[in-house]
């Protein structure tokens, strides 16, 4: 599947709903590498999507291509 064609709405509401999973359990040590590990993982998720749902943006679309130029530029 092409980024493009991901719905990061239905994404970022499903790691949500993750989250709240995780959250809820309660016989959990959440000092455990496994809760850490999993937490962290969401948690990166949570950051990613909203960013990919802006890269997609018709904004981001302008006919002299500045805004991927300067994306490119900084993540070489």
């Amino acid at each position: 599947m092409k980024w493009g064609n991901v719905n990061t709405n239905d994404m970022e509401d499903e790691i949500k709903k993750l989250k709240k999973s995780l959250l809820d359990q309660k016989a959990i040590d959440r000092r455990a590498n496994a809760f850490v590990g999993i937490n962290e993982d969401i948690k990166r998720w949570g950051t990613f999507l909203p960013l990919l749902g802006e890269l997609k943006d018709p904004s981001m679309e302008v006919e002299d291509g500045r805004h991927w130029k300067k994306l490119k530029d900084i993540v070489k």
